[in-house]
């Protein structure tokens, strides 16, 4: 992967755009390079600009919203690599996507704000994390860079 490009642009934009800079900023701790985009414009014009090497990750519980379909779309078109998280799999943003991580969140009118959708996804950003940190990040001719304890 050379750049990952996250996106969920208006979908209760507050919280949204905490779990975008969240997947940033853990995929940046283990080495990679990630942009978090939360404006609309913006994100369309990144997914314009990524190619075959990239992956792209859009980011809705509804799969409909279309600030986050319309850039992960482009980034198909791209050939990029595509990554729906959704809590509907038969979404709008799910069928473009070539890998679909779904959460399983219902919303009550006793939570107010998206909590549920919100911790599910939480939940998947973080188990991305734990399994990108697993998995190697060099290949075998890159030495490693070692710290020395005393």
């Amino acid at each position: 992967m050379r750049v990952a490009s996250c996106w969920a642009p208006s979908e209760v934009k507050s919280r949204r755009q905490a779990l975008t800079r969240r997947l940033q900023q853990k995929l940046h701790r283990i080495g990679q390079v990630a942009f978090a985009w939360v404006d609309p414009h913006v994100a369309l014009t990144s997914a314009a600009l990524l190619g075959p090497d990239d992956v792209a990750v859009g980011i809705s519980h509804s799969g409909v919203t279309q600030d986050t379909v319309d850039p992960l779309a482009q980034a198909q078109a791209n050939g990029v690599t595509t990554i729906a998280i959704t809590n509907f799999p038969r979404s709008a943003l799910a069928s473009i996507a070539h890998h679909v991580l779904t959460t399983a969140a219902r919303e009550t009118t006793f939570r107010s704000g998206a909590t549920a959708s919100r911790l599910a996804q939480l939940t998947v950003v973080d188990c991305i994390f734990g399994g990108s940190r697993s998995a190697p990040t060099r290949s075998p001719s890159t030495p490693s860079r070692s710290r020395t304890t005393r």
